[in-house]
């Protein structure tokens, strides 16, 4: 099912038109009727201006000119603390890369190797809608890309470490990361499932 039939009563972060629900640079833009990152290579997200603990998000996403397979990537990020005003870097976040199925700790700078990995196929230079559930009473986090569960994680570490923040979305290394149809929703109901899941 596609997450444009299940959007009733959830915030519109962006519907095509405007930034005016993120606090980011110059070098992202909209193009197209997306959130297109503009600047020169290097790490830098775009992030929501309210801050969020538990949620639901949608995001329709692509990676134009992928040039670093498994460096360049699209990521949705969440429960690390909003940057210094001019600082749109990723530190203390935690990051899933939702159309490859992996995540990242900024808080330790590791690798998180989640209890549940689906290989899926999905290509990242072409439109997958995304689906992200989190729970930071458990931190819990669950992701599903074009449909199908690929990402189930449990916090492995104290979750006294996570705290409510921006939602972000990353620019990384020489992509020129899309983003579009963004919808969010705190403390959803329904919140031991995907809503996109068929």
């Amino acid at each position: 099912m596609s997450y444009m039939d299940l959007t009733k009563g959830m915030e519109v972060l962006f519907d095509g038109h405007d930034l005016n629900s993120f606090v980011c640079s110059p070098d992202w833009a909209v193009r197209d009727g997306c959130i297109r990152f503009t600047g020169a290579p290097g790490q830098q997200s775009i992030f929501t201006k309210k801050d969020y603990s538990s949620f639901r998000v949608f995001v329709t996403m692509r990676i134009l000119s992928p040039v670093t397979p498994n460096s360049s990537h699209l990521a949705v990020m969440m429960w690390g603390k909003r940057p210094a005003p001019g600082d749109y870097r990723s530190s203390g976040f935690i990051s899933v890369i939702p159309p490859n199925a992996w995540m990242w700790d900024y808080k330790h700078n590791e690798w998180i190797y989640p209890q549940k990995r689906t290989d899926h196929g999905f290509r990242q230079d072409e439109w997958n809608e995304v689906e992200v559930l989190a729970d930071i009473k458990t931190g819990h986090i669950r992701v599903a890309v074009n449909g199908l569960e690929t990402t189930e994680y449990f916090y492995e570490h104290d979750l006294s470490e996570l705290a409510a923040g921006p939602v972000a979305f990353q620019q990384h290394h020489d992509g020129i990361p899309e983003y579009k149809d963004i919808y969010i929703i705190s403390d959803p109901e329904d919140a031991d499932r995907l809503l996109t899941v068929r």
